[in-house]
Protein backbone atom coordinates (compact mmCIF):
# COMPACT_ATOMS: atom_id res chain seq x y z
CA UNK A 1 0.00 0.00 0.00
CA UNK A 2 2.93 2.33 0.91
CA UNK A 3 4.78 1.85 -2.87
CA UNK A 4 1.25 2.69 -4.54
CA UNK A 5 1.13 5.95 -2.59
CA UNK A 6 4.68 6.55 -3.37
CA UNK A 7 3.85 6.15 -7.28
CA UNK A 8 1.12 7.82 -7.03
CA UNK A 9 3.09 10.91 -5.65
CA UNK A 10 4.94 10.70 -8.54
CA UNK A 11 3.15 10.69 -11.15
CA UNK A 12 1.67 13.48 -9.66
CA UNK A 13 4.71 15.34 -9.36
CA UNK A 14 6.20 17.29 -12.28
CA UNK A 15 5.92 20.67 -14.43
CA UNK A 16 2.14 21.59 -12.36
CA UNK A 17 2.77 21.26 -8.37
CA UNK A 18 -0.21 19.62 -7.55
CA UNK A 19 -1.61 17.46 -4.36
CA UNK A 20 -5.37 16.99 -5.79
CA UNK A 21 -6.48 13.09 -6.36
CA UNK A 22 -4.91 11.66 -9.65
CA UNK A 23 -6.15 9.23 -11.35
CA UNK A 24 -4.70 9.93 -15.18
CA UNK A 25 -1.48 11.12 -16.61
CA UNK A 26 -0.72 12.37 -19.92
CA UNK A 27 2.99 12.16 -21.52
CA UNK A 28 3.91 15.48 -23.62
CA UNK A 29 6.12 17.92 -24.98
CA UNK A 30 5.29 20.84 -22.78
CA UNK A 31 6.13 23.89 -22.79
CA UNK A 32 4.97 24.09 -27.07
CA UNK A 33 5.30 26.55 -29.31
CA UNK A 34 2.91 27.35 -31.94
CA UNK A 35 2.99 29.94 -34.21
CA UNK A 36 0.42 32.42 -35.04
CA UNK A 37 -1.55 31.61 -38.19
CA UNK A 38 -0.40 27.75 -38.42
CA UNK A 39 -0.78 24.52 -36.73
CA UNK A 40 0.39 22.70 -33.85
CA UNK A 41 0.79 18.90 -33.66
CA UNK A 42 0.71 17.49 -30.20
CA UNK A 43 2.59 14.07 -29.50
CA UNK A 44 0.64 12.73 -26.74
CA UNK A 45 0.06 9.22 -24.69
CA UNK A 46 -1.85 8.57 -21.11
CA UNK A 47 -1.97 6.15 -18.92
CA UNK A 48 -4.34 5.64 -15.63
CA UNK A 49 -2.96 5.48 -12.61
CA UNK A 50 -1.94 2.26 -10.71
CA UNK A 51 -4.75 2.80 -8.18
CA UNK A 52 -7.47 2.86 -10.80
CA UNK A 53 -9.06 0.23 -12.91
CA UNK A 54 -8.36 0.93 -16.80
CA UNK A 55 -10.88 1.80 -19.58
CA UNK A 56 -12.95 -0.44 -21.11
CA UNK A 57 -11.88 -0.80 -24.99
CA UNK A 58 -15.02 -2.68 -25.62
CA UNK A 59 -16.95 1.04 -24.96
CA UNK A 60 -16.14 4.13 -27.10
CA UNK A 61 -13.51 6.45 -25.54
CA UNK A 62 -13.74 10.35 -25.75
CA UNK A 63 -11.26 12.51 -25.32
CA UNK A 64 -11.48 15.79 -24.64
CA UNK A 65 -9.20 19.25 -24.11
CA UNK A 66 -9.98 21.91 -22.06
CA UNK A 67 -8.11 25.23 -20.91
CA UNK A 68 -8.29 27.66 -17.97
CA UNK A 69 -9.02 25.61 -14.80
CA UNK A 70 -8.01 22.13 -14.11
CA UNK A 71 -12.16 21.53 -13.34
CA UNK A 72 -14.08 19.95 -16.06
CA UNK A 73 -17.74 21.16 -17.36
CA UNK A 74 -19.81 20.24 -19.74
CA UNK A 75 -21.04 23.77 -20.61
CA UNK A 76 -17.72 25.50 -20.15
CA UNK A 77 -16.40 27.53 -23.12
CA UNK A 78 -12.90 26.43 -22.43
CA UNK A 79 -14.08 23.26 -24.21
CA UNK A 80 -11.51 22.81 -27.43
CA UNK A 81 -11.63 19.18 -28.37
CA UNK A 82 -14.28 16.60 -27.87
CA UNK A 83 -13.62 13.49 -29.48
CA UNK A 84 -16.46 12.22 -31.56
CA UNK A 85 -18.62 15.27 -31.00
CA UNK A 86 -19.90 16.17 -34.57
CA UNK A 87 -22.40 18.85 -33.76
CA UNK A 88 -19.40 21.71 -33.09
CA UNK A 89 -16.12 22.61 -35.09
CA UNK A 90 -13.34 22.40 -32.54
CA UNK A 91 -9.86 24.00 -33.27
CA UNK A 92 -8.17 20.35 -31.65
CA UNK A 93 -9.03 17.25 -33.43
CA UNK A 94 -7.70 14.06 -32.02
CA UNK A 95 -5.31 12.07 -34.62
CA UNK A 96 -4.46 9.27 -32.25
CA UNK A 97 -6.49 6.10 -30.97
CA UNK A 98 -7.72 6.45 -27.94
CA UNK A 99 -8.38 3.13 -27.34
CA UNK A 100 -4.46 2.63 -27.18
CA UNK A 101 -4.11 5.34 -25.21
CA UNK A 102 -2.73 7.23 -27.93
CA UNK A 103 -4.12 11.39 -27.38
CA UNK A 104 -2.04 12.87 -30.18
CA UNK A 105 -3.48 16.14 -31.47
CA UNK A 106 -3.70 18.26 -34.80
CA UNK A 107 -4.72 21.81 -33.25
CA UNK A 108 -5.42 24.05 -35.95
CA UNK A 109 -5.17 28.18 -37.00
CA UNK A 110 -3.18 29.19 -33.87
CA UNK A 111 -3.58 32.45 -32.17
CA UNK A 112 -2.31 35.02 -29.65
CA UNK A 113 -5.33 33.72 -27.65
CA UNK A 114 -4.53 30.53 -27.32
CA UNK A 115 -1.71 30.71 -25.01
CA UNK A 116 -2.62 29.00 -22.05
CA UNK A 117 -2.61 25.95 -20.15
CA UNK A 118 -4.18 22.80 -21.58
CA UNK A 119 -6.01 19.60 -19.79
CA UNK A 120 -6.71 16.45 -20.68
CA UNK A 121 -9.57 14.70 -20.03
CA UNK A 122 -10.94 10.84 -20.63
CA UNK A 123 -14.35 9.69 -20.87
CA UNK A 124 -15.59 5.92 -21.11
CA UNK A 125 -18.40 3.59 -19.98
CA UNK A 126 -16.09 2.26 -16.87
CA UNK A 127 -13.57 5.33 -16.52
CA UNK A 128 -13.79 9.25 -16.03
CA UNK A 129 -10.67 11.19 -15.45
CA UNK A 130 -8.67 14.12 -15.75
CA UNK A 131 -5.05 14.63 -16.22
CA UNK A 132 -5.02 17.49 -12.95
CA UNK A 133 -1.75 17.27 -12.54
CA UNK A 134 -0.10 17.17 -16.38
CA UNK A 135 -1.21 20.36 -18.11
CA UNK A 136 0.29 21.59 -21.56
CA UNK A 137 1.51 24.86 -21.55
CA UNK A 138 0.85 26.30 -25.43
CA UNK A 139 2.42 29.36 -26.44
CA UNK A 140 2.06 30.96 -29.44
CA UNK A 141 4.04 33.54 -31.15
CA UNK A 142 3.73 35.83 -34.40
CA UNK A 143 6.51 35.96 -35.77
CA UNK A 144 8.43 32.83 -37.03
CA UNK A 145 12.07 31.16 -35.92
CA UNK A 146 15.21 32.11 -37.83
CA UNK A 147 16.29 28.55 -39.15
CA UNK A 148 19.80 27.56 -38.12
CA UNK A 149 23.06 26.85 -40.91
CA UNK A 150 25.74 24.37 -39.43
CA UNK A 151 28.99 23.52 -41.39
CA UNK A 152 30.32 19.90 -40.35
CA UNK A 153 33.70 19.77 -41.28
CA UNK A 154 36.78 21.26 -41.72
CA UNK A 155 36.96 24.41 -43.72
CA UNK A 156 40.05 23.95 -45.65
CA UNK A 157 40.23 23.73 -49.57
CA UNK A 158 40.15 20.61 -50.88
CA UNK A 159 37.88 19.34 -48.01
CA UNK A 160 34.35 18.24 -48.07
CA UNK A 161 32.15 19.58 -45.66
CA UNK A 162 28.30 19.21 -45.12
CA UNK A 163 26.07 22.35 -44.77
CA UNK A 164 22.87 21.96 -43.60
CA UNK A 165 19.92 24.64 -42.74
CA UNK A 166 17.09 23.71 -40.51
CA UNK A 167 14.14 25.59 -39.20
CA UNK A 168 12.09 24.37 -36.25
CA UNK A 169 8.65 22.85 -37.32
CA UNK A 170 5.80 22.45 -34.59
CA UNK A 171 2.93 21.77 -37.40
CA UNK A 172 4.70 18.93 -39.64
CA UNK A 173 1.89 18.68 -42.08
CA UNK A 174 2.44 22.28 -43.48
CA UNK A 175 6.61 22.66 -42.65
CA UNK A 176 8.59 25.83 -43.76
CA UNK A 177 9.76 25.89 -47.04
CA UNK A 178 13.35 26.55 -46.66
CA UNK A 179 15.40 28.23 -49.57
CA UNK A 180 19.24 28.98 -49.70
CA UNK A 181 21.67 30.35 -51.89
CA UNK A 182 23.04 26.36 -52.58
CA UNK A 183 21.80 24.03 -54.86
CA UNK A 184 18.06 23.85 -53.93
CA UNK A 185 17.93 19.92 -52.74
CA UNK A 186 15.12 18.11 -51.10
CA UNK A 187 14.03 18.94 -47.57
CA UNK A 188 13.17 16.43 -45.10
CA UNK A 189 11.45 16.02 -42.10
CA UNK A 190 12.75 14.53 -38.62
CA UNK A 191 11.65 13.50 -35.19
CA UNK A 192 13.42 13.82 -32.10
CA UNK A 193 11.55 12.93 -28.92
CA UNK A 194 8.56 14.41 -30.72
CA UNK A 195 10.10 17.48 -31.79
CA UNK A 196 9.97 18.28 -35.89
CA UNK A 197 12.33 19.90 -38.15
CA UNK A 198 13.12 20.41 -41.35
CA UNK A 199 16.33 20.54 -43.05
CA UNK A 200 17.69 20.80 -46.91
CA UNK A 201 21.93 19.33 -46.89
CA UNK A 202 24.41 20.32 -49.61
CA UNK A 203 27.86 18.58 -49.78
CA UNK A 204 30.71 21.12 -51.12
CA UNK A 205 34.17 20.41 -51.90
CA UNK A 206 35.68 23.63 -50.87
CA UNK A 207 38.15 25.93 -52.65
CA UNK A 208 40.01 29.08 -51.61
CA UNK A 209 36.59 30.80 -54.17
CA UNK A 210 34.27 29.72 -50.87
CA UNK A 211 36.45 31.71 -48.65
CA UNK A 212 34.06 34.64 -47.35
CA UNK A 213 31.18 33.38 -48.93
CA UNK A 214 27.95 34.29 -47.66
CA UNK A 215 25.30 31.47 -47.11
CA UNK A 216 21.61 33.28 -46.65
CA UNK A 217 18.80 30.70 -46.07
CA UNK A 218 15.13 31.47 -45.94
CA UNK A 219 12.28 30.20 -44.04
CA UNK A 220 8.90 30.52 -45.18
CA UNK A 221 6.30 28.82 -42.89
CA UNK A 222 2.77 28.82 -44.28
CA UNK A 223 -0.07 30.46 -42.13
CA UNK A 224 -3.83 31.24 -42.70
CA UNK A 225 -3.27 34.55 -44.62
CA UNK A 226 0.11 33.33 -46.45
CA UNK A 227 3.29 32.81 -45.19
CA UNK A 228 5.58 34.43 -42.49
CA UNK A 229 9.46 34.55 -43.44
CA UNK A 230 12.47 34.45 -41.22
CA UNK A 231 16.44 33.75 -42.70
CA UNK A 232 19.37 33.18 -41.25
CA UNK A 233 23.14 33.32 -42.69
CA UNK A 234 26.61 32.52 -41.92
CA UNK A 235 29.99 33.21 -43.67
CA UNK A 236 32.53 30.92 -44.82
CA UNK A 237 36.00 30.95 -43.42
CA UNK A 238 38.30 28.57 -46.06
CA UNK A 239 41.80 28.61 -45.10
CA UNK A 240 43.93 27.75 -48.37
CA UNK A 241 47.49 27.33 -49.95
CA UNK A 242 49.06 29.98 -51.85
CA UNK A 243 47.63 31.26 -55.50
CA UNK A 244 47.83 33.76 -57.66
CA UNK A 245 51.94 34.09 -56.60
CA UNK A 246 53.82 36.35 -58.90
CA UNK A 247 56.93 38.77 -59.27
CA UNK A 248 57.23 42.35 -59.54
CA UNK A 249 60.79 44.01 -60.96
CA UNK A 250 61.66 47.85 -59.77
CA UNK A 251 63.03 49.55 -61.77
CA UNK A 252 60.87 48.13 -64.51
CA UNK A 253 61.85 48.66 -68.26
CA UNK A 254 65.45 48.50 -69.58
CA UNK A 255 68.19 48.03 -67.16
CA UNK A 256 71.97 48.55 -67.47
CA UNK A 257 74.30 46.46 -66.82
CA UNK A 258 75.80 46.57 -62.73
CA UNK A 259 72.66 47.73 -62.54
CA UNK A 260 70.60 47.21 -58.61
CA UNK A 261 67.71 45.69 -59.21
CA UNK A 262 64.81 44.08 -56.48
CA UNK A 263 62.90 41.44 -57.31
CA UNK A 264 59.48 41.59 -55.35
CA UNK A 265 57.16 38.41 -54.87
CA UNK A 266 53.10 38.43 -53.67
CA UNK A 267 51.03 35.50 -52.65
CA UNK A 268 47.01 35.52 -51.81
CA UNK A 269 46.73 32.98 -49.00
CA UNK A 270 45.10 32.20 -45.78
CA UNK A 271 46.68 31.42 -43.05
CA UNK A 272 49.31 34.10 -45.05
CA UNK A 273 52.78 33.34 -46.59
CA UNK A 274 55.24 32.70 -44.17
CA UNK A 275 58.39 32.23 -45.98
CA UNK A 276 59.28 33.43 -49.76
CA UNK A 277 62.34 31.36 -51.41
CA UNK A 278 64.25 32.74 -54.68
CA UNK A 279 64.78 30.66 -57.43
CA UNK A 280 67.42 31.57 -60.89
CA UNK A 281 67.48 28.77 -63.43
CA UNK A 282 70.90 27.51 -64.49
CA UNK A 283 72.33 24.73 -66.43
CA UNK A 284 72.35 22.37 -63.54
CA UNK A 285 68.39 23.41 -62.60
CA UNK A 286 67.16 25.57 -60.63
CA UNK A 287 69.42 27.40 -57.53
CA UNK A 288 67.97 28.92 -54.46
CA UNK A 289 69.61 32.22 -54.16
CA UNK A 290 67.54 33.75 -51.81
CA UNK A 291 64.61 33.92 -48.65
CA UNK A 292 62.36 36.85 -48.12
CA UNK A 293 59.94 38.58 -49.53
CA UNK A 294 62.12 40.61 -51.49
CA UNK A 295 65.35 39.64 -53.81
CA UNK A 296 67.99 42.65 -54.44
CA UNK A 297 71.21 42.15 -56.44
CA UNK A 298 72.86 43.96 -58.90
CA UNK A 299 72.63 42.87 -62.46
CA UNK A 300 75.47 41.42 -64.28
CA UNK A 301 73.96 38.45 -66.69
CA UNK A 302 70.59 37.14 -68.69
CA UNK A 303 68.68 35.09 -66.40
CA UNK A 304 65.30 33.73 -65.40
CA UNK A 305 64.25 34.33 -61.72
CA UNK A 306 61.23 33.21 -60.04
CA UNK A 307 59.53 33.11 -56.33
CA UNK A 308 58.17 30.29 -54.10
CA UNK A 309 55.79 31.27 -52.05
CA UNK A 310 54.81 29.21 -48.96
CA UNK A 311 51.98 28.75 -45.74
CA UNK A 312 51.37 25.51 -43.43
CA UNK A 313 48.92 24.32 -46.83
CA UNK A 314 51.00 24.60 -49.34
CA UNK A 315 53.34 26.66 -51.68
CA UNK A 316 53.05 27.81 -54.90
CA UNK A 317 55.64 28.99 -57.82
CA UNK A 318 55.08 32.13 -59.65
CA UNK A 319 55.45 32.41 -63.41
CA UNK A 320 59.32 33.44 -64.09
CA UNK A 321 60.61 37.09 -65.42
CA UNK A 322 63.02 36.81 -68.04
CA UNK A 323 66.14 39.32 -68.69
CA UNK A 324 67.10 39.54 -72.54
CA UNK A 325 70.46 41.46 -73.24
CA UNK A 326 70.20 43.74 -76.62
CA UNK A 327 73.73 45.13 -77.06
CA UNK A 328 74.57 46.62 -73.68
CA UNK A 329 71.05 46.73 -71.90
CA UNK A 330 68.83 44.12 -70.24
CA UNK A 331 65.25 43.88 -70.06
CA UNK A 332 63.13 42.74 -67.79
CA UNK A 333 60.05 40.21 -69.18
CA UNK A 334 57.08 39.24 -66.81
CA UNK A 335 55.14 36.16 -68.63
CA UNK A 336 51.98 36.00 -65.77
CA UNK A 337 50.29 33.99 -68.16
CA UNK A 338 53.01 31.31 -68.35
CA UNK A 339 53.00 28.49 -64.69
CA UNK A 340 56.04 27.10 -65.48
CA UNK A 341 60.03 29.07 -65.37
CA UNK A 342 60.19 30.14 -69.30
CA UNK A 343 64.02 30.74 -70.42
CA UNK A 344 64.50 32.93 -73.88
CA UNK A 345 66.95 34.52 -75.36
CA UNK A 346 67.67 36.99 -78.36
CA UNK A 347 70.14 35.06 -80.65
CA UNK A 348 72.30 38.01 -82.07
CA UNK A 349 73.41 37.56 -85.73
CA UNK A 350 76.97 37.21 -85.27
CA UNK A 351 75.89 34.23 -82.48
CA UNK A 352 75.56 30.92 -83.39
CA UNK A 353 73.16 29.44 -84.58
CA UNK A 354 72.11 25.20 -84.37
CA UNK A 355 74.88 23.31 -84.46
CA UNK A 356 75.70 20.43 -86.83
CA UNK A 357 74.50 17.87 -84.62
CA UNK A 358 70.95 19.36 -84.36
CA UNK A 359 71.01 20.89 -80.56
CA UNK A 360 69.65 24.00 -81.07
CA UNK A 361 71.66 26.70 -79.35
CA UNK A 362 69.72 28.82 -76.19
CA UNK A 363 65.80 28.74 -77.39
CA UNK A 364 64.50 31.69 -79.32
CA UNK A 365 62.90 32.30 -82.39
CA UNK A 366 65.22 32.54 -85.61
CA UNK A 367 66.47 35.75 -86.52
CA UNK A 368 65.06 37.18 -89.72
CA UNK A 369 65.90 35.91 -92.90
CA UNK A 370 67.92 32.60 -91.45
CA UNK A 371 66.02 28.60 -91.65
CA UNK A 372 67.24 26.30 -88.93
CA UNK A 373 66.80 22.76 -89.45
CA UNK A 374 64.04 22.33 -87.05
CA UNK A 375 60.28 23.40 -87.29
CA UNK A 376 58.54 26.41 -85.53
CA UNK A 377 55.28 27.58 -84.22
CA UNK A 378 55.18 30.63 -86.14
CA UNK A 379 56.91 33.33 -83.88
CA UNK A 380 57.69 31.07 -81.20
CA UNK A 381 59.06 28.05 -79.31
CA UNK A 382 60.88 25.61 -81.41
CA UNK A 383 59.50 22.20 -82.27
CA UNK A 384 60.86 18.61 -83.05
CA UNK A 385 62.29 18.67 -86.88
CA UNK A 386 59.15 15.81 -88.03
CA UNK A 387 56.78 18.59 -87.14
CA UNK A 388 55.38 21.28 -89.69
CA UNK A 389 55.41 25.28 -89.18
CA UNK A 390 51.68 26.20 -88.06
CA UNK A 391 50.34 29.13 -87.72
CA UNK A 392 47.25 28.52 -85.66
CA UNK A 393 47.69 26.54 -82.06
CA UNK A 394 46.15 23.28 -80.89
CA UNK A 395 42.75 23.94 -79.97
CA UNK A 396 42.43 21.92 -75.80
CA UNK A 397 40.53 19.11 -75.46
CA UNK A 398 37.84 18.58 -72.35
CA UNK A 399 37.13 15.43 -70.99
CA UNK A 400 34.51 14.50 -68.32
CA UNK A 401 35.08 10.94 -66.47
CA UNK A 402 32.36 9.51 -64.27
CA UNK A 403 28.14 9.43 -64.84
CA UNK A 404 26.73 12.46 -65.02
CA UNK A 405 24.10 12.35 -62.58
CA UNK A 406 23.48 14.31 -59.23
CA UNK A 407 25.79 13.40 -56.35
CA UNK A 408 28.11 11.55 -58.63
CA UNK A 409 32.14 13.48 -58.52
CA UNK A 410 33.31 14.10 -62.11
CA UNK A 411 36.65 14.55 -63.16
CA UNK A 412 36.81 17.22 -65.82
CA UNK A 413 39.64 17.50 -67.20
CA UNK A 414 41.39 20.32 -69.93
CA UNK A 415 44.78 19.17 -71.36
CA UNK A 416 46.75 20.69 -74.39
CA UNK A 417 49.62 19.87 -76.95
CA UNK A 418 52.94 20.94 -75.69
CA UNK A 419 55.56 20.85 -78.39
CA UNK A 420 57.97 23.05 -76.23
CA UNK A 421 57.68 22.11 -72.30
CA UNK A 422 59.65 24.80 -71.55
CA UNK A 423 57.23 27.42 -72.77
CA UNK A 424 53.75 25.55 -72.15
CA UNK A 425 50.78 26.92 -72.97
CA UNK A 426 48.45 28.86 -70.24
CA UNK A 427 45.36 27.07 -69.83
CA UNK A 428 41.93 28.77 -68.24
CA UNK A 429 38.39 27.81 -67.63
CA UNK A 430 35.67 28.82 -66.10
CA UNK A 431 36.46 26.31 -63.31
CA UNK A 432 38.62 26.74 -60.11
CA UNK A 433 41.72 27.43 -61.58
CA UNK A 434 44.09 25.10 -60.33
CA UNK A 435 47.85 24.52 -60.74
CA UNK A 436 48.53 23.08 -64.56
CA UNK A 437 50.92 20.19 -64.71
CA UNK A 438 52.53 19.13 -67.58
CA UNK A 439 52.58 15.16 -68.36
CA UNK A 440 54.97 13.23 -70.71
CA UNK A 441 54.48 9.75 -73.02
CA UNK A 442 56.42 8.56 -75.15
CA UNK A 443 58.34 11.86 -76.07
CA UNK A 444 55.14 13.89 -76.23
CA UNK A 445 54.04 16.61 -73.91
CA UNK A 446 50.61 17.56 -72.46
CA UNK A 447 49.71 20.43 -70.22
CA UNK A 448 46.44 19.44 -68.09
CA UNK A 449 44.44 21.19 -65.32
CA UNK A 450 41.58 18.86 -63.38
CA UNK A 451 39.04 20.01 -61.40
CA UNK A 452 36.79 17.42 -59.41
CA UNK A 453 33.20 18.31 -58.97
CA UNK A 454 30.00 16.97 -56.98
CA UNK A 455 27.42 17.35 -59.57
CA UNK A 456 23.70 19.04 -58.72
CA UNK A 457 21.31 19.56 -60.99
CA UNK A 458 22.22 22.96 -61.32
CA UNK A 459 25.27 22.12 -63.28
CA UNK A 460 22.83 20.63 -66.33
CA UNK A 461 23.30 22.08 -69.49
CA UNK A 462 26.50 24.22 -67.81
CA UNK A 463 28.96 25.05 -70.88
CA UNK A 464 32.97 24.67 -69.53
CA UNK A 465 35.40 26.71 -71.63
CA UNK A 466 39.07 26.45 -71.85
CA UNK A 467 41.33 28.40 -73.55
CA UNK A 468 45.21 27.90 -74.03
CA UNK A 469 47.37 30.81 -74.43
CA UNK A 470 50.37 29.37 -76.24
CA UNK A 471 54.01 32.32 -75.76
CA UNK A 472 54.73 33.12 -78.86
CA UNK A 473 57.40 36.00 -79.47
CA UNK A 474 55.56 39.26 -79.57
CA UNK A 475 52.98 37.85 -77.49
CA UNK A 476 50.61 34.81 -77.51
CA UNK A 477 48.59 32.89 -79.89
CA UNK A 478 44.98 31.48 -78.33
CA UNK A 479 42.53 28.57 -79.14
CA UNK A 480 39.37 27.52 -77.45
CA UNK A 481 37.23 24.71 -76.70
CA UNK A 482 34.49 23.75 -74.96
CA UNK A 483 31.94 21.06 -73.64
CA UNK A 484 28.49 21.13 -72.44
CA UNK A 485 27.33 18.89 -69.10
CA UNK A 486 24.06 16.69 -69.53
CA UNK A 487 23.17 16.15 -65.78
CA UNK A 488 20.57 13.22 -64.75
CA UNK A 489 18.94 14.28 -61.28
CA UNK A 490 15.49 13.07 -59.21
CA UNK A 491 12.68 15.63 -59.21
CA UNK A 492 12.83 19.26 -57.92
CA UNK A 493 10.78 22.22 -57.05
CA UNK A 494 7.66 19.86 -56.89
CA UNK A 495 4.35 22.20 -56.16
CA UNK A 496 1.27 22.37 -56.28
CA UNK A 497 -1.68 24.38 -58.36
CA UNK A 498 -5.25 24.94 -57.69
CA UNK A 499 -7.79 25.46 -59.87
CA UNK A 500 -9.92 27.46 -59.26
CA UNK A 501 -8.38 29.74 -56.88
CA UNK A 502 -9.05 31.95 -54.39
CA UNK A 503 -12.26 31.12 -51.91
CA UNK A 504 -14.03 27.69 -52.99
CA UNK A 505 -17.58 26.85 -51.96
CA UNK A 506 -18.83 22.71 -50.60
CA UNK A 507 -19.53 20.59 -53.53
CA UNK A 508 -17.54 22.82 -55.53
CA UNK A 509 -15.32 21.22 -58.38
CA UNK A 510 -11.75 21.54 -57.53
CA UNK A 511 -8.62 20.54 -59.64
CA UNK A 512 -5.25 19.83 -58.15
CA UNK A 513 -1.89 20.03 -61.00
CA UNK A 514 1.07 19.29 -59.62
CA UNK A 515 4.02 19.94 -60.99
CA UNK A 516 8.24 19.45 -61.40
CA UNK A 517 11.08 19.38 -63.04
CA UNK A 518 13.16 16.29 -63.11
CA UNK A 519 16.32 14.70 -66.18
CA UNK A 520 14.83 11.91 -66.93
CA UNK A 521 11.38 13.94 -66.88
CA UNK A 522 8.94 12.69 -63.94
CA UNK A 523 7.32 9.49 -64.75
CA UNK A 524 4.57 8.99 -61.85
CA UNK A 525 2.61 11.45 -59.88
CA UNK A 526 0.70 10.24 -56.85
CA UNK A 527 -1.57 12.55 -54.56
CA UNK A 528 -2.41 12.51 -50.62
CA UNK A 529 -4.44 13.78 -48.56
CA UNK A 530 -3.88 14.19 -44.33
CA UNK A 531 -5.78 12.37 -42.50
CA UNK A 532 -6.11 11.73 -38.48
CA UNK A 533 -4.58 7.73 -39.67
CA UNK A 534 -2.01 9.89 -41.64
CA UNK A 535 -1.34 10.25 -45.78
CA UNK A 536 -3.82 8.62 -47.97
CA UNK A 537 -3.35 8.41 -51.57
CA UNK A 538 -6.20 9.21 -53.21
CA UNK A 539 -5.17 9.56 -56.79
CA UNK A 540 -2.60 8.83 -59.75
CA UNK A 541 -1.38 11.21 -62.51
CA UNK A 542 -0.84 14.91 -63.33
CA UNK A 543 -3.84 15.84 -62.00
CA UNK A 544 -6.42 15.17 -59.45
CA UNK A 545 -10.00 16.30 -59.61
CA UNK A 546 -13.00 15.66 -57.31
CA UNK A 547 -15.88 17.75 -55.63
CA UNK A 548 -15.14 19.88 -52.74
CA UNK A 549 -17.23 17.93 -49.74
CA UNK A 550 -14.76 18.92 -46.92
CA UNK A 551 -11.58 20.89 -45.77
CA UNK A 552 -8.34 18.97 -46.07
CA UNK A 553 -4.71 19.24 -47.05
CA UNK A 554 -3.48 17.81 -49.62
CA UNK A 555 -0.22 17.59 -51.41
CA UNK A 556 1.65 15.59 -54.31
CA UNK A 557 4.67 13.46 -55.04
CA UNK A 558 6.67 13.42 -58.34
CA UNK A 559 8.96 10.48 -59.30
CA UNK A 560 11.21 9.44 -61.87
CA UNK A 561 13.79 7.11 -62.02
CA UNK A 562 16.77 8.73 -59.48
CA UNK A 563 14.09 9.56 -56.99
CA UNK A 564 11.02 11.20 -55.52
CA UNK A 565 10.18 14.72 -54.08
CA UNK A 566 7.12 15.24 -51.84
CA UNK A 567 5.56 19.66 -52.61
CA UNK A 568 4.47 21.47 -49.85
CA UNK A 569 0.70 20.73 -48.80
CA UNK A 570 -1.89 22.90 -49.72
CA UNK A 571 -4.80 23.53 -47.42
CA UNK A 572 -8.06 23.84 -49.02
CA UNK A 573 -10.37 25.79 -47.48
CA UNK A 574 -14.61 25.91 -47.57
CA UNK A 575 -16.19 29.19 -47.49
CA UNK A 576 -18.05 29.92 -44.20
CA UNK A 577 -16.66 26.74 -42.43
CA UNK A 578 -14.33 26.92 -39.17
CA UNK A 579 -11.07 25.25 -39.44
Amino acid sequence: MLIQIIQLLLLCSGADSCDLPNYLSIKTPSPMEALSGSCLWIPCTYKVLPLNKDINTADPVTGIWFKGDRGYSTDSQNTFSVSGDSSKSYPMNFTGNLKNKNCTTMFYNLNKSHNDKYYFRVENSGFKATARCDSLQIKVRDSPWSPTIEVSGKQTETEVVTITCSAVTPCPHAPPQLTWDLHQGTAHITETNGTFTTKITQNITLTDAHDGLMIKCNAAYPVSEGSKMANSNVTLSVSYGPKNTSVEVSPSGSLSAGQSVTLSCSSRAKPPVHHFTWFRHSSQGPANVSQGHTYSFNLTEEGQYYCVASNTLGNDSSPSVIILQSNTDFTFLSPRTSPLPILLRVVGPHEDGPTSGGQASPHGAPPPGEHPPQAWLQGGAPVTPVQATSDSPWSPTIEVSGKQTETEVVTITCSAVTPCPHAPPQLTWDLHQGTAHITETNGTFTTKITQNITLTDAHDGLMIKCNAAYPVTGGFKMADSNVTLSVSYGPKNTSVEVSPSGSLSAGQSVTLSCSSRAKPPVHHFTWFRHSSQGPANVSQGHTYSFNLTEEGQYYCVASNTLGQESSPAVTLNITGMSP
